[in-house]
Formats: C-alpha cells, sequence, structure tokens
C-alpha cells in the first residue's frame, strides 16, 4: 500500500473517523460543503450522507495521492480538488459550510488560511476547525513524542500538536471577519489493534505527522525501537482489545456576518 491507502486504512479509523458525526452536525439539506485538507475524504463522506443527495459538498487537499484515494473509496457525487487552503480556486461566496478538521496546524499562514475560508462562504456561513490540544492531553501521542526525543537526545513537539492555541485561533477568526466564534474543548477516544499499528500507520502513513523526526524511523531497528518505547510507556493503555487512549481537541465554530 501507498502512504495515503496506509494512512486511510489505519490511521482514518482509529484518529479522525471518530470525529466525523461532530464535524459535521451542522450540516442542513441543500447546503454547499467545503471539507479543505480532506485527506482521504472522511469528512466529506459523512457530510454527503447527511446532504442525502441535495446541495453539494467538495473536498479539496494539497496531496494528489489523498484525493486518488479519496475518490476510488468515496461516492461519485463528491467532487474533490487539488487545492492549497491560503489560496482557495473557489468563487466568493460559494459554500455555507467550511469544515477545516486536523488542518491549520500545518498552515504557515494561518490568518490567510482563515480569510480564504471567510471569502468562500456565504453570508450566515459557518466555518467549523478543530485542532489537537497538546500531546499532555493525548497519552498515545505522548508517548510517541517522548520517545522519539529520547532517540534524538532532545525535546520536539509533534507537529500535529503545534498549534494549540486557542486564544490565537479565535484570534485570527475575528480578525478574518467572523462574529459568533465559540470555542469548545472536546476529548474522545482514540482506538487502534494494538500499539504496533499505530505506529505502522503514523511512520507510513503520515510523515508529516513527525515533521523532520522522518529521518528517524527510517530503518526497520529505528521503528523496533520505537514500538519497544512505546509498548512500556503505553502498558495502562494496552489490553486484549488493543491500544485506546484520550485524544482531546480544540473546536471552533464561528459564522460570516450577514453583511
Amino acid at each position: 500500500m501507498n502512504p495515503a491507502e496506509l494512512y486511510n486504512n489505519i490511521l482514518v479509523p482509529a484518529i479522525f473517523e471518530p470525529w466525523a458525526n461532530m464535524m459535521t452536525h451542522g450540516i442542513n439539506t441543500n447546503d454547499h460543503v467545503l471539507d479543505v485538507g480532506c485527506g482521504t475524504g472522511v469528512i466529506a463522506r459523512r457530510a454527503n450522507e447527511r446532504l442525502n443527495r441535495t446541495g453539494s459538498i467538495t473536498g479539496a487537499d494539497l496531496s494528489q495521492e489523498m484525493l486518488n484515494v479519496a475518490s476510488a473509496v468515496s461516492s461519485n457525487t463528491i467532487n474533490w480538488k487539488k487545492a492549497d487552503i491560503t489560496d482557495l480556486p473557489f468563487d466568493d461566496q460559494q459554500f455555507d459550510i467550511v469544515i477545516c478538521q486536523q488542518i491549520m496546524q500545518f498552515v504557515p499562514d494561518k490568518q490567510k488560511a482563515i480569510s480564504e475560508c471567510f471569502r468562500v462562504l456565504k453570508p450566515n456561513g459557518k466555518l467549523v476547525i478543530a485542532v489537537w490540544k497538546s500531546t499532555d492531553y493525548s497519552p498515545g501521542w505522548k508517548a510517541l513524542q517522548d520517545s522519539l526525543s529520547e532517540i534524538i537526545g532532545e525535546p520536539y513537539l509533534l507537529p500535529p500538536f503545534a498549534f494549540d492555541k486557542p486564544d490565537d485561533l479565535v484570534t485570527f477568526t475575528k480578525n478574518a471577519g467572523f462574529d459568533f466564534i465559540d470555542i469548545t474543548h472536546i476529548t474522545k477516544q482514540t482506538h487502534f489493534n494494538d500499539s504496533d499499528d499505530f505506529i505502522d500507520g503514523v511512520v507510513g502513513g503520515s510523515q508529516n505527522m513527525l515533521g523532520k523526526l522522518a529521518d528517524v524511523t527510517g530503518t526497520a531497528d529505528s521503528i523496533n525501537i520505537i514500538k519497544q518505547k512505546m509498548k512500556k510507556k503505553l502498558a495502562t493503555h494496552i489490553n486484549s482489545n488493543g491500544l485506546t487512549f484520550d485524544q482531546a481537541n480544540n473546536v471552533l465554530s464561528a459564522t460570516k456576518p450577514s453583511s
């Protein structure tokens, strides 16, 4: 399997799918929905189910590999578009809802990204953004982060957790022009069949989750060392059903003014 397939088969069911209902609950019949940073399309697929052949759903991502998998495993009623969140190839006021699940922490210019979301939303349109809280709120990722830091001999923050700044997220959203901004802290459980699945999924399926530490995981020996460290650190979270741990999100919702 290529990295996008590994990502879809291992990481999506464990990490991203549990949030799909919550992230799409505000969708109404006939809405036009944009899922930015859609990856292999878990949010877009759930949105499509909610729309039930009304409105439209578009999934946008920078990775053509991710989009290829999304297209292969999804209904042909979903539109897929290779796109940069800071320069969206869509008309002004085209969508009723824009959803951004776990993309903003990877975007260098967050203000421009959120302003682009504002531009493509219709008046009274809704924005929903989710970014992980720090690894302190997620034992599985904390164990991985600490294991990798031990290997390189210095502290390192995993990229998916590099934007645990809810106040900054609110500020960017206000600056873009949004009203009725609300941010909540929500925790759900992440489950893998075992800790090896977790490591194999992250290392093989999405190296942007490791950032510069991708080089550390370049050999079977190093991966085995990480797995050994992880099993020790996560012993209390592993049982006959597999590996289960909490994962906490900062979830923001906001509305574009009517005029």
